[in-house]
């Protein structure tokens, strides 16, 4: 008997950019910009994966077989120019051999069966964009915004904000960070079925209920699915909700936005999914700590409109996606030459600080584009944006794990007025002042603002202690607490006119003893 031939197995490292598109791919949808062979010419690619219906036929003995079924497919838009001039403009289908990309099926429909009539079809899997596809964003803005409108009675500002986010989640690649929307309100106040809406609209939205955590991190690595959470479904599974966690803690950034998960039953693999896409979530309670510093928190209010409110929502929603795709084919060019702008010039700018400016300068592209399709109601699509920018930082400054910081420092900046020692018990009374008034709340502060909390904030501030006399005092440099206000956000300006009965109050209280 002959020995068996060995397999000759050759490794190769492919260090080429095709050897990555892989990762690039990873999210669902990626865009870029390539020169082209010829002088003058070069193309913007926008690629995504997309699960369509498909047919294979097999000739068999008995004759043809014929198999339908759901694959996933490479869609690819390309917009290629010769100097300033459009020379052609295609969409291209391709099969995706990698069986990687075939492990999930996206569970709904990305558009309608009448999608690609509205191109010019050139071969089986090559479309041109004609007049029938141009849809313009204005057109797009007003159908999503009508959508919000009339299914939630909500202020003007909000439904600008949902249908600025909306079209955002279709572009979010473009970004180095896309923020969280968290609904944030009481029962009955429009946050199921705003995120029902969202679902519907947003870029591969799918809905958290019934779907396990291993399905989620696949259709979001895949498709970059927009993931629409409603908290109170997945509190009950504490086992649910702690991946989860670990899923939306990393996934608000391109560049950490993967999460290392433990696959396999009898050899155990290490994976990496990349989970970076758009998330929405309705709570009626406060978001994590950590999760606060991801979000753009939006709070909901229960609304009077009874014929709004009793509106269902139509599962027929999902077809107005053709025409945010047929948008996005179109102008997603636009986006990429204006992805990197930033705002300096903005009505209220101080909100625009660290992290608030990273979550909210995607949102504000968008509406800078928006702007130039819209110049009619450009005032009104900014105002609304700067108007939900503010009740943004103002719920979190409520929220935040620091709050107790911040309420310390403009309770000592409305009190104090130059520098000097102040006794806890001095301290204390600023603090409580405002709630005398009320029995009820005083007696609750005074159980929340104990001596032992106040003291381990100015501690954490910097602030001297000492203690004499059997009474403990700090030394408030109003130099220091002024760099404080200004680190923490507090408005030093609206405190700078104050009485001078206040100012001389003040001074009572401040104990001469040295340094």
């Amino acid at each position: 008997m002959s020995e068996p031939l060995e397999e000759s197995v050759e490794t190769i490292l492919l260090l080429d950019e095709e050897a990555w598109r892989e990762f690039e791919l990873a999210g669902g949808i990626s865009f870029s910009r390539k020169e082209s062979g010829l002088p003058g010419a070069y193309y913007y690619d926008l690629e995504m994966i997309v699960t369509l219906p498909m047919e294979r036929r097999k000739k068999t003995k008995k004759g043809m077989k014929i198999r339908r079924d759901l694959d996933n497919f490479l869609l690819t838009v390309r917009k290629a120019y010769r100097g300033n001039e459009l020379d052609f403009h295609e969409l291209r289908i391709t099969p995706l051999d990698d069986v990687k990309w075939k492990a999930a099926k996206y569970p709904y429909k990305h558009f309608s069966e009448r999608f690609f009539k509205n191109f010019e079809q050139t071969s089986s899997r090559v479309f041109r964009f004609n007049s029938n596809s141009n849809v313009s964003p204005a057109e797009v803005f007003d159908l999503i915004y009508g959508i919000f409108d009339y299914y939630l009675d909500a202020e003007k500002e909000k439904l600008i904000l949902f249908t600025i986010y909306t079209i955002g989640t279709y572009f979010y690649k473009l970004f180095p960070t896309f923020p969280y929307l968290y609904l944030f309100g009481a029962m009955e106040s429009g946050k199921t079925k705003t995120l029902s809406i969202f679902e519907k609209l947003c870029f591969n939205g799918i809905a958290s209920v019934n779907l396990s955590v291993s399905a989620l991190f696949r259709l979001i690595e895949v498709f970059g699915a927009t993931l629409c959470i409603d908290e109170s479904e997945y509190l009950r599974d504490s086992e649910k909700r702690s991946e989860l966690q670990s899923l939306l803690f990393s996934g608000y950034k391109k560049d950490s936005g993967s999460v290392l998960r433990v696959e396999g039953d009898k050899v155990k693999n290490v994976r990496v999914f990349r989970v970076y896409s758009p998330k929405i979530m309705a709570s009626i309670n406060y978001p994590h700590d950590v999760l606060l510093s991801r979000c753009i928190i939006v709070n909901m209010r229960r609304g009077t409109n009874i014929e709004k409110l009793n509106r269902t929502v139509s599962d027929e929603l999902v077809n107005m996606r053709d025409k945010i795709y047929l948008m996005a084919f179109n102008k997603f060019d636009e986006l990429y030459q204006m992805k990197d702008m930033d705002f300096t010039e903005l009505p209220k700018q101080q909100y625009l600080v660290g992290r608030e400016h990273e979550l909210w300068r995607p949102l504000l592209v968008i509406m800078y584009w928006l702007k130039g399709y819209m110049p009619d109601r450009a005032k009104e699509l900014e105002e609304a944006i700067m108007e939900m920018l503010e009740q943004d930082v103002m719920l979190k400054q409520s929220l935040r794990i620091d709050s107790d910081l911040i309420t310390i420092i403009y309770c000592l900046l409305s009190n104090v007025h130059e520098s000097g020692f102040l006794t806890l018990q001095t301290i204390r009374d600023f603090i409580l002042d405002e709630y005398r008034e009320n029995d009820l709340d005083y007696k609750n502060m005074s159980r929340y603002w104990t001596p032992e909390r106040i003291g381990r904030q100015l501690s954490s501030m910097g602030f001297k202690r000492s203690r004499q006399r059997g009474r403990t005092y700090y030394y408030i440099d109003l130099n220091r607490l002024k760099e404080l206000a200004e680190a923490y956000g507090v408005n030093i300006d609206s405190l700078e006119e104050t009485s001078t009965s206040s100012t001389s109050s003040t001074q009572s209280r401040l104990h001469g003893i040295s340094e």
